[in-house]
């Protein structure tokens, strides 16, 4: 079943049920009368089938959508980091922290253009926890618009900070994975060069004078071992890199939290997040990386009732 679609305008609610033809508003006149209007209108849902899943949809000018020109060509998730970091500089704060989410329109040349997008933290949080206590989960948040707005998202740092790390244990999980079936293939086919190669050996002995076909068998076994070999090599390739990046992820300490990470070919990373102190993400990088170091000026921001530091972090490259 679709999600109940509520659209967040200033002091108004809308509450859509897509393919159904129902919709309803409620008024609100502060963050504290949210809670109930969100409750009166999923109690007025018509049907005994109700969604159990909700996607805001937050109306001009609670979001503040701004097209922002000749920022630095990084990548999309530096690119958020960057917006969010750096908020009060393309957004109207009033005072309390942002939700932010930006995206590129253009990066080529020197016409780059980002679409970027940003609404007061306590409205999102406030209607999120409504949601809830109906027994609804917010499985989307962004700006009310068309073309590429519906690629933003205005989901809180709460909800955002659990689903990454979910995804990292994820990530965690899937490395481990891949890393046993390199193994376990790896394992195969050495049985398998072993098995062949015993066979050679018996065909050998049993042809005394076919020393061209001989030959020719010994070329196909070291074709083998030579393929053996790459595929030894790759996997510690691999291995290699799914261990790097372990070490950095279990460095990192627990209030801490990654929104990217960029690795150049030389080895050598830029990684922006944020924590409760962003000294002790340097000082623990310290133990496991080469050289590190803040990138650009510590910024600080609350959400969520706690004050966050957002920091970038240069990461030398690794020795070979």
């Amino acid at each position: 079943m679709k999600p109940l679609v509520l659209r967040v305008a200033r002091g108004t609610l809308r509450a859509e049920l897509a393919g159904r033809g129902w919709a309803a508003e409620a008024e609100y006149h502060s963050l504290e009368d949210i809670s109930a209007a969100v409750a009166q209108l999923v109690e007025e849902m018509p049907g005994p089938r109700q969604p159990r899943g909700m996607t805001l949809l937050l109306e001009p000018p609670l979001a503040q959508v701004r097209r922002l020109y000749d920022l630095p060509s990084v990548c999309s998730e530096d690119l958020r980091a960057m917006v969010a970091m750096q908020a009060g500089r393309f957004f109207r704060k009033n005072g309390a922290p942002l939700v932010t989410d930006a995206i590129w329109l253009s990066r080529r040349g020197s016409n780059r253009v980002a679409l970027a997008v940003a609404v007061e933290a306590p409205v999102v949080d406030v209607v999120v926890a409504a949601a809830r206590d109906a027994g609804l989960d917010v499985v989307g948040a962004g700006p009310s618009g068309p073309g590429r707005l519906a690629e933003l998202s205005l989901l809180p740092g709460e909800i955002r900070i659990t689903r990454q790390r979910a995804a990292r244990s994820g990530l965690r999980r899937l490395g481990v994975v891949v890393v046993a079936t390199w193994l376990l293939l790896g394992s195969a086919y050495a049985l398998m060069l072993r098995l062949e190669r015993g066979k050679v050996d018996r065909e050998r002995a049993s042809l005394a004078g076919g020393v061209a076909a001989l030959s020719g068998l010994r070329r196909e076994v070291r074709g083998a071992e030579q393929m053996l070999q790459a595929v030894d090599n790759a996997e510690r390739g691999r291995g290699r890199a799914l261990s790097q990046v372990g070490r950095l992820v279990s460095a990192l300490p627990d209030s801490a939290f990654l929104s990217s990470l960029l690795v150049s070919r030389d080895g050598s990373a830029l990684i922006a997040g944020r924590a409760l102190r962003a000294s002790e993400v340097l000082a623990a990088l310290t133990q496991t990386a080469v050289a590190p170091r803040f990138e650009g000026p510590i910024l600080k921001e609350t959400a969520a009732g706690r004050q966050w530091e957002g920091f970038t972090i240069r990461l030398g490259a690794a020795p070979q």
